[in-house]
């Protein structure tokens, strides 16, 4: 017998759901059909290509990889910088200022 089919006792072992059938079991159900005609249904890929990497205000998300040294450099930084300004500045401001920075090196204008 195939050893992903079944255990050691030879009882059938079910396949374990996807995340995706998970959210659409645990989603809440709909409230009663309003009175006013609804939009169509946007479908789960739709869905998932709207907020996908995006946030509300349009912002894109984008991955950095740091030796342990430079991200605890950043955090640092940021950190002494908040202390400085007596406000919170964060590594995402930091970054923000490092991508404008670059911007304007090489003429672009400023738009993180």
């Amino acid at each position: 017998m195939d050893i992903r089919s079944a255990n050691a006792g030879g009882t059938m072992m079910t396949k374990r759901p996807t995340l995706g059938s998970l959210s659409d079991r645990l989603a809440p159900k709909p409230a009663a059909a309003a009175a006013e005609p609804t939009a169509a249904p946007v479908t789960q890929a739709e869905e998932k290509g709207k907020r996908r990497g995006t946030q509300a205000d349009g912002r894109k998300g984008v991955l950095l990889r740091l030796k342990p040294e430079a991200w605890l450099q950043l955090k640092r930084m940021a950190a002494e910088m908040t202390l400085e300004r007596d406000e919170l500045f964060t590594m995402q401001q930091a970054l923000e200022e490092a991508v404008n920075d670059w911007f304007k090196k090489h003429g672009k204008p400023p738009l993180a």
